[in-house]
């Protein structure tokens, strides 16, 4: 399931495991994870691998978290509970996303 980062609370991301989903969401910066068990911080302060990092995303548990830093120095968070997700996996999604948020009547 791919879903924008508006839906992308806990209870909805809860919600989709009990069915056994896998799925793929934006996560805002400040989102807290830890990625090293040295405890929580915000997705934006972690070291993110271009191949995607297994992290403890707080109140939910173990995800794979990807980032895209674009031409301006901004980033953007992505994070599945498919812990198997490659890089290519997930960039064919984010293509997939950006197509129909500039979908007509989407």
């Amino acid at each position: 399931m791919l879903f924008d980062g508006w839906y992308s609370s806990l209870v909805n991301r809860i919600r989709i495991d009990v069915v056994e989903w896998r799925w793929l969401t934006r996560l805002k910066h400040n989102r807290r994870m830890n990625p090293d068990m040295t405890g929580n911080r915000p997705v934006g302060d972690c070291k993110i691998a271009p191949t995607g990092t297994m992290v403890h995303l707080e109140n939910h548990g173990m995800v794979r978290v990807f980032r895209i830093i674009f031409k301006d120095g901004t980033a953007e968070h992505w994070t599945t509970n498919d812990l198997e997700m490659d890089e290519l996996g997930y960039l064919r999604l984010v293509e997939v996303s950006w197509k129909t948020e500039g979908y007509p009547g989407a």
